[in-house]
């Protein structure tokens, strides 16, 4: 037990346009060990003003926020570089959009109708790296990987170095210290990567950077 409480709390920052639900999901969640709230919202550029002040670790994202999608926040921050892995909420979609969001870098679908202990699963299994998919669009986390032709593999000098230490084997941990930046803007190269070379674990981006020769 002592062990499980030393381990850092898993940020979390949600952003939905439903105000009620919103502020409901935010309190359940509040009064669960390990999980911290960093922020709830009801717009893309609240979220955006939140992850800035305070980078989370997981992001619940609304799909559709009223007059805009979620999708705008998912590529704006992989822009800006911003930390964070998503858990797109969503009521229901369709298997291209579902199948645009994971090259898009969001690491877990989820629909809305799970109970709160569903809900913390699909935040831990984000929060760890994993890819959360609801039984509708599990067939999506075995489908063929995007052609490298496909994607924009042209990386930086700091996104080669880091790939380079992702191939070595370092963890993000070591990574920051070696860099001696912090952990969240090693997760967010991690996600710039990721998104560049459209994979979605940590064994294809190792694979593909060896193949392609991109690290350093």
């Amino acid at each position: 037990m002592s062990e499980a409480l030393a381990l850092p709390n898993i940020r979390v920052l949600i952003v939905d346009d439903h105000a009620v639900f919103r502020d409901s999901i935010a309190r359940a969640l509040r009064g669960e060990p390990g999980i911290e709230i960093t922020g709830h919202c009801g717009t893309v550029d609240e979220g955006l003003a939140s992850a800035r002040q305070q980078p989370p670790d997981v992001v619940i994202l609304d799909y559709d926020l009223g007059y805009e999608r979620g999708t705008r926040y998912v590529r704006e921050v992989a822009e800006a570089g911003l930390s964070g892995a998503v858990l797109m909420l969503t009521a229901f979609l369709h298997d291209d959009e579902a199948r645009r969001l994971l090259q898009m870098g969001v690491r877990g679908i989820l629909l809305k109708l799970h109970n709160l202990d569903v809900v913390l699963e699909a935040i831990r299994t984000v929060a760890q790296g994993g890819l959360w998919l609801d039984a509708p669009y599990q067939q999506l986390g075995s489908a063929p990987e995007i052609e490298p032709q496909a994607v924009d593999d042209s990386l930086s000098e700091r996104e080669q170095v880091v790939l380079g230490l992702v191939v070595r084997g370092q963890s993000n941990k070591e990574i920051a210290g070696l860099l001696n930046v912090s952990e969240p803007a090693v997760k967010a190269t991690l996600q710039r990567i990721f998104n560049k070379l459209g994979v979605r674990t940590r064994a294809q981006l190792v694979r593909v950077g060896i193949e392609r020769n991109l690290a350093r």
